[in-house]
């Protein structure tokens, strides 16, 4: 679940922490649910529930700089959790290409 629609309970969050701020802005809701689950708690989804939530605005400001700060906390997120040297050297090496190719596309596309 996105952090937009994430209920956690005070207590849990006294005695776990809240949302990690190592994250800038994506996989803060990944990590904390991560964390949710390794405690032993479930997340539960309300089907019934409305939300109203304007996804990708603060993206499309700042699409280039967003495409950044999204990789740099893919890994963090996998670094934090899964700290396998060899994974993260092909993550990060991935993460660059796919990220020229997002930009490029971008770039051609805005004009």
């Amino acid at each position: 679940p996105m952090a937009a629609a994430l209920m956690v309970k005070r207590d849990w969050i006294n005695k776990y922490g809240a949302m990690d701020e190592r994250f800038e802005m994506f996989f803060n809701d990944v990590d904390l649910c991560k964390r949710i689950y390794d405690t032993g708690f479930r997340i539960r989804l309300i089907a019934d529930a409305g939300l109203t939530h304007l996804h990708g605005a603060s993206v499309r400001r700042e699409r280039i700089r967003m495409i950044k700060i999204w990789s740099r906390d893919c890994i963090e997120y996998f670094t934090k959790h899964k700290p396998s040297a060899i994974n993260l050297i092909w993550l990060k090496l991935f993460l660059k290409i796919s990220g020229f190719f997002r930009i490029t596309y971008y770039r051609i596309k805005k004009v």
